[in-house]
């Protein structure tokens, strides 16, 4: 019980992270360079002290790097999405990540794909068009959001085929502030050519890039730290409370409006990857 009640403030922690996006009016890539850049240094110090250090081969670092220049194109795309689409539909498109995944295995590596997870798949997809369609109608804008968002969770599937390697065989810690600080470098060079504001933030502006790289990340630590005590399989159907935590929050803080197409996409798509889920739990004990 311990380690669920955990698990459950862990994804409310990491549900927080669209709504500061939301709340403040800078570039979304210098968002997301300081919640990669505060982040990575507050675990550079932990890292540096991991006996696993020197182990790391070049060929490591240059895997590192590539996975964080990835990275960096989720948070870019996820973030620029939050300025034209809803909280509510951005993370509920999130959540189809699981599934995005497996269509990749068997785009990339011709993994085989069972009928019922490739009929889950389909349904899910279904699910996000229903979102996406209803958003059509809600702003142009929205459209764009979406797409952006369905953009992000490519990367981030990418991000994380790259670098399961690499965390399999190093400690979590040394991985992640590479990546994080890899990532927000390539954030900052990328802000600098563009010209966007990365200092002159008004105190407000400032306490909220704070949070956004202290509180959503806590809810990483937290999933890694249960990861040891749990079933992966909890952590991941738990991940699916994101969208409801978010909306909630959405609703309080920035006095969002929920349409039929999230309600009717939004169990479509909870259902459907809790679903494969659950299929993948039972597959892996056989």
């Amino acid at each position: 019980m311990k380690y669920k009640s955990l698990i459950i403030l862990g994804v409310f922690f990491v549900s927080f992270a669209a709504i500061f996006v939301k709340l403040i009016d800078i570039a979304p890539s210098v968002i997301a360079m300081y919640r990669l850049g505060v982040g990575g240094f507050i675990l550079l110090p932990f890292a540096l002290k991991n006996k696993d250090l020197h182990k790391l081969k070049p060929s490591d670092f240059k895997l590192t790097f590539f996975a964080g220049f990835i990275i960096s194109l989720h948070y870019l795309t996820w973030f620029t999405s939050l300025k034209f689409t809803s909280v509510t539909s951005s993370t509920l498109i999130i959540c189809s990540e699981p599934l995005v995944a497996l269509a990749l295995g068997f785009a990339l590596y011709k993994e085989k794909t069972p009928l019922k997870q490739f009929i889950v798949l389909l349904i899910a997809l279904f699910g996000v068009s229903i979102v996406a369609w209803g958003d059509i109608y809600l702003s142009k804008d929205a459209i764009i959001g979406d797409f952006l968002t369905f953009i992000a969770v490519i990367f981030f599937v990418v991000y994380l085929i790259i670098g399961q390697n690499v965390v399999k065989k190093h400690s979590f810690i040394i991985y992640t502030a590479i990546l994080f600080i890899s990532a927000a470098l390539i954030l900052l060079i990328y802000n600098v050519i563009m010209g966007y504001e990365m200092l002159n933030h008004q105190p407000k502006d400032w306490l909220v890039l704070l949070l956004i790289a202290v509180i959503p990340n806590a809810g990483q630590v937290i999933f890694n730290y249960t990861l040891r005590y749990v079933k992966s399989s909890l952590v991941a159907t738990s991940i699916l409370l994101e969208p409801i935590f978010a909306t909630i929050l959405a609703v309080i803080i920035l006095k969002d409006k929920i349409f039929l197409n999230h309600y009717l996409g939004g169990i479509i798509i909870i259902t459907s990857v809790y679903i494969y889920i659950k299929q993948d739990k039972i597959k892996t004990k056989i």
